[in-house]
């Protein structure tokens, strides 16, 4: 009997992505306290990584207090672009 691959999980965050923290370094570039991410990470991010909260909404009421100009859209890119780093 063959069994057939149903899943394949990879760990991304510094295995397969080695970009190093986004937060930390986004938070270095735009001059914010080291802790200025936190509450999203260890909050309202949680719930979009289990699929509870689109992150696209989530991150809109953060920006102006990250010093973030431009729409969420471009963050998100700019996110994603930071961390495209791949192993």
């Amino acid at each position: 009997m063959i069994k057939r691959i149903k899943v394949i999980l990879f760990d991304v965050d510094g295995v397969v992505v080695q970009a190093g923290q986004f937060s930390l370094k986004y938070q270095r570039e735009f001059g914010l306290a080291d802790d200025a991410m936190l509450s999203f990470f260890k909050g309202t991010f949680q719930d979009c990584v289990v699929g509870k909260t689109d992150l696209l909404v989530a991150v809109k009421p953060f920006l102006k207090e990250w010093k973030w100009d431009k729409t969420a859209e471009e963050f998100l890119q700019f996110w994603f672009k930071a961390e495209h780093c791949l192993n």
